[in-house]
Formats: structure tokens, C-alpha cells, sequence
């Protein structure tokens, strides 16, 4: 099912037929630099990480979505919405391959994602976290107008906290 659209990309649901470019995707170390634990995914953990996706569409009614290079009509990436459940905060989260790095595309479909999330979704607040070295997804956040609040440790790792709304208590 398709979620939202530009005019270069659209983002829809995973679906099982993606499991070989998305695992090609996460093989890449580069990508993979700063996500989760900054490692490459076996092919076994893609396929555990896709379940865990088409089960949040069922459970939470959203969650991770295959980005498509209206194009090329090949996946690209991933932009979505995850649940931290340590944090009780729904975060817009994005990865995409190498050939789609320097181009806009995380910074165009994540403003879709936002609407989508605040809009169709009905949430109230988004987040986002970021290693501090990651410069790259740092200019996507501040320009898709989440303002930085506070550094973070989760997940044994220390990642900057950014938030579509600040409260007087953060």
C-alpha cells in the first residue's frame, strides 16, 4: 500500500519481494555506519528486521516504509516511523543506498513522513536521533525543522535527541 509521494519518490509498505535489495542495502557498511550499532546485516537479520516492519503495519498502524525512485521504480531506501519503547516516543528514522546519498531524497520523503505521521497518524510529537558525527542526517533533521533539545544515551550508545516540539521540561 502506498503511504505518500513526491515527484521523484513514493514511499509504500515493505512487502516480502523486497527482501533482496533491502538486503543488499544493509550489507553496505557505509550505509550502515550509523545505524543501530554502526554494523552490517546478515541476510537472516534483514529478514527478521522485515517481519518486524509488516508486523508494525498490522499492530501500530504504521512503521518503516520501502522508498521507491519513481525513476528507476527500484527500491532506494526506507523512511518511516518507529516506536521507542524505552522512550515512549514514535521517531522518523530513513536509510538509503549509496547512488541516492547528495540528492534530497531523505530530506523529500521525510517531510512527507512527518505530515503523514502528525496528520493521518494523528501524532502530536515526532523524534528524531542521530549520532553527533553523522553530519548528513543532521542537515536532514534540522531541515525537515526538528530542533535539536538535548544529547542522549540509549542503547549504550550516546545520540543527539531532536523533537518537532520542546517542552518546559526537556
Amino acid at each position: 500500500m502506498m503511504i505518500t509521494e513526491t515527484e521523484r519518490l513514493y514511499a509504500r509498505e515493505y512487502s516480502e519481494s523486497d527482501l533482496g535489495k533491502l538486503t543488499k542495502i544493509c550489507s553496505d557498511a557505509d550505509v550502515m555506519r550509523y545505524i543501530g550499532h554502526g554494523g552490517v546485516l546478515s541476510p537472516d537479520q534483514v529478514q527478521k528486521m522485515l517481519n518486524h516492519y509488516i508486523k508494525n503495519y498490522r499492530e501500530n498502524g504504521y512503521g518503516m516504509y520501502a522508498v521507491i525512485n519513481k525513476t528507476t521504480g527500484e527500491l532506494t531506501g526506507q523512511c518511516g516511523l518507529n516506536f521507542i519503547k524505552s522512550l515512549n516516543e514514535v521517531e522518523i528514522a530513513y536509510l538509503f543506498e549509496k547512488e541516492s546519498w547528495g540528492k534530497g531524497h531523505a530530506t523529500e520523503i521525510s517531510k512527507e513522513i512527518l505530515k503523514f505521521g502528525f496528520i493521518r497518524i494523528g501524532l502530536t510529537k515526532i523524534i528524531a536521533l542521530a549520532y553527533p558525527e553523522n553530519k548528513a542526517s543532521i542537515k536532514v533533521i534540522n531541515k525537515i525543522g526538528l530542533k535539536f533539545v538535548k544529547p542522549i544515551h540509549i542503547w549504550e550508545r550516546d545520540l543527539n535527541y531532536y523533537s518537532s516540539e520542546t517542552t518546559p521540561d526537556q
